[in-house]
């Protein structure tokens, strides 16, 4: 609340929508009072914000933009990839039209193509957060599908190389052809089997990243956004510190 001229005015955000209500040339205490009313009002509902309307396919060129500012690479070119996938069945459509159904239809018509649940669930939080920001931006007064379900990831499996695989593996990858005249692909293979770290997390080490006195790497680009430690082995820190 804040006092303009000889008037008082009412001037808060709620659910990501911003609320402003003049109360006059009054008293302080009197305007206090309004403004509580008034919050209270705004809480039990009864001064719906008019939602904006927008196109989903001109929202998501914002939303784009702002993933491109916001998030890390990775993530914002998989939202990308995404909003590609879902632009087919959304395109048209104001927000404010698209409901939980039209969503369950589109997990639906992806399974039938032979989608994994793995896939078809990031298409999904993709939508999902480009609708929590539609909220946050004045565009929507909530999330319409907020309630929608991610479907059972049953897709994964555990693969571990027997020693033997493992050999064949990396006598292969030395005989690749490879760009240049180093031959690196064997050492970046084997820097991810002892390490365990992601493709993303290998392409982002830096020199500074590695101690090898105190025997670990550093990895930053990591999914949680969070770096962590990863221990070298002997194997892995005779490869590191080769020319």
């Amino acid at each position: 609340m804040y006092r303009r001229g000889n008037s008082w005015y009412s001037d808060f955000w709620y659910n990501g929508g911003r609320y402003t209500k003049a109360h006059g040339e009054v008293s302080k205490t009197f305007a206090k009072e309004e403004d509580r009313k008034f919050r209270t009002e705004v809480k039990e509902g009864k001064h719906q914000q008019k939602a904006k309307r927008i196109l989903f396919e001109t929202f998501a060129e914002k939303y784009l933009e702002h993933a491109k500012v916001n998030k890390k690479p990775n993530s914002s070119r998989r939202n990308g990839e995404s909003i590609t996938m879902l632009t087919p069945h959304f395109k048209g459509k104001l927000l404010t039209s698209i409901y939980s159904l039209d969503v369950e239809r589109y997990k639906k018509f992806r399974r039938d193509d032979g989608k994994a649940p793995a896939t078809i669930n990031r298409d999904v939080a993709t939508l999902r957060n480009m609708l929590n920001m539609a909220v946050q931006w004045g565009y929507l007064r909530s999330n319409p599908i907020s309630g929608v379900k991610l479907l059972k990831e049953d897709n994964e499996k555990m693969w571990v190389l027997t020693p033997g695989q493992e050999k064949r593996f990396l006598d292969q990858c030395a005989k690749s052809p490879q760009r240049g005249k180093k031959k690196y692909l064997r050492d970046l293979v084997m820097v991810a089997l002892h390490s365990g770290l992601r493709q993303a997390e290998i392409f982002n080490l830096k020199k500074a990243h590695v101690n090898l006195s105190g025997r670990f790497l550093l990895a930053t680009d990591t999914k949680n956004h969070e770096n962590r430690k990863v221990p070298l082995n002997d194997t892995l820190k005779e490869v590191l510190q080769r020319p």
